[in-house]
C-alpha cells in the first residue's frame, strides 16, 4: 500500500478558511481559534459537512469514521518539535496540517 502525503499550505492567523483537492474530492477547511486559543476545525467534502467544529489535537486523526465516504483519506496536526497541540501562531510552520490519502 502506497501512502500519499499532502501538506495543507495553512498560515499563521487565528481563523482562516482554505480549499484543497485530495484523491479527486474538493475539501473546504475552516480554522478557528476559540477559549483559551484552542484550534477548531471544520471540514466539508464535495459541499458535504464532515466535520464541524472538532477540536484539533496533536497528531489524532480528524477524520474518525470510514461511513463518511471521503475516500481513503484522513488528516492530523503534526507538532514537528514536540507534541503539543496546534496553536495557530505557528500554523505552517511549527505545526503542519497533513492530508494523508491511502
Amino acid at each position: 500500500m502506497t501512502l500519499k502525503i499532502y501538506e495543507v499550505p495553512v498560515k499563521n492567523i487565528p481563523n482562516q478558511s482554505l480549499s484543497v483537492v485530495i484523491g479527486g474530492i474538493n475539501f473546504d477547511i475552516e480554522l478557528n481559534t476559540r477559549l483559551n486559543e484552542e484550534l477548531y476545525i471544520s471540514l466539508k467534502a464535495d459541499n458535504k459537512s464532515i466535520l464541524n467544529n472538532r477540536i484539533c489535537r496533536d497528531r489524532t486523526p480528524l477524520i474518525s469514521v470510514d461511513y463518511l465516504n471521503v475516500g481513503n483519506v484522513n488528516l492530523a496536526f503534526f507538532d514537528t518539535q514536540g507534541k503539543q497541540n496546534p496553536h495557530y501562531q505557528a500554523l505552517g510552520t511549527r505545526y503542519k496540517l497533513i492530508f494523508v490519502e491511502q
